[in-house]
């Protein structure tokens, strides 16, 4: 497994998402001892980049796909879109959110 992006959360700095690549998203909530797939069920169509943490809820958190798919978790239940990206971009790396 190769660890392609990290965030801490804001606010509970034990809770850390990592994406690892090709495409899965993993949860510790002990500062990266131990962790679970927290994306199970969420249909990337390429490679997972950067998580995008709630500042104040921590079960909340969104990443977005190279494909530029956003997909998220709320309380542990799946939600995504793949919202289309313009002709001229090729690839997603990073979302953002407050």
């Amino acid at each position: 497994m190769t660890i392609r992006a990290m965030s801490a959360h804001p606010t509970q700095p034990d809770i850390v998402d990592a994406c690892i690549a090709p495409v899965a998203v993993y949860r510790s909530d002990d500062v990266a001892q131990t962790g679970r797939r927290i994306d199970r069920g969420a249909n990337q169509l390429a490679r997972v980049m950067t998580p995008s943490l709630h500042p104040t809820n921590p079960g909340v958190v969104y990443f977005v796909t190279r494909a530029g798919q956003v997909i998220g978790t709320e309380g542990g239940d799946r939600s995504g879109r793949n919202p289309p990206l313009s002709e001229d971009v090729r690839e997603a790396h990073v979302i953002a959110g407050n």
